[in-house]
C-alpha cells in the first residue's frame, strides 16, 4: 500500500514539473505587455540575443554585435529603449507573428501563443512518459526521429540557412 501511495505522489510531482516551465512561458508572456527584456549571451561561442517585446519573441544569433553578454537589461515598454525594441521586432516581416530572417545575422520571430503551444506539447508528451524500464521499438524509433530533426533544423539555423 505504501509503495503504491509513493508512486502517485512520485507520478504527481513528475506531471507538476513538467508542466513548470509552461507556467514560465506564461508569465513572461503576460509581463512581456509592461516590460521589454534584452538578454544576450554565447552559445556554444556564438553570441545570441533573445528581445521579448509585448506578445512577441526575437531570437538573433548577432554576429558583430559589440556589447557586454550573459547580460539581462530590461525596459519599461513606455521607455524609448523599450519602445525602440518592440519597433525593431514589428518591422521583421511575419504572418500571424511568425518570422524568419536569413543573412548575416539568422533570426527567428515568434507570438508568444506558439512558443506556449510548444512548451506545452512538450510538457504533455514528458508528462505521459511511463514509469517503466522497457521502451518499445516503436518509441525509441520516432524519439530518434524527432531529436535527430530537431537537432538538424538547430545546425541549419546556427549556419545561417546555408
Amino acid at each position: 500500500m505504501a509503495s503504491a501511495r509513493l508512486g502517485w505522489w512520485l507520478r504527481l510531482g513528475w506531471v507538476v514539473f513538467c508542466f513548470v516551465p509552461t507556467l514560465f512561458v506564461i508569465a513572461l508572456w503576460v509581463r512581456s505587455y509592461w516590460r521589454t527584456d534584452l538578454f544576450r549571451t554565447r552559445v556554444a561561442t556564438k553570441p545570441l540575443e533573445l528581445i521579448s517585446t509585448p506578445g512577441r519573441v526575437k531570437i538573433t544569433r548577432s554576429e558583430g554585435v559589440s556589447g557586454q553578454f550573459d547580460l539581462l537589461t530590461t525596459y519599461s515598454t513606455d521607455e524609448f529603449m523599450g519602445e525602440s525594441l518592440r519597433s525593431h521586432v514589428e518591422r521583421f516581416p511575419n504572418l500571424w507573428g511568425i518570422g524568419w530572417v536569413r543573412g548575416q545575422n539568422p533570426a527567428i520571430l515568434l507570438p508568444y501563443w506558439l512558443f506556449v503551444l510548444i512548451v506545452a506539447a512538450n510538457s504533455c508528451a514528458l508528462a505521459r512518459i511511463r514509469w517503466s524500464n522497457r521502451f518499445s521499438m516503436r518509441a525509441i524509433i520516432v524519439t530518434t526521429t524527432v531529436t535527430a530533426c530537431a537537432l538538424g533544423l538547430l545546425v541549419v539555423a546556427m549556419r545561417g540557412g546555408k
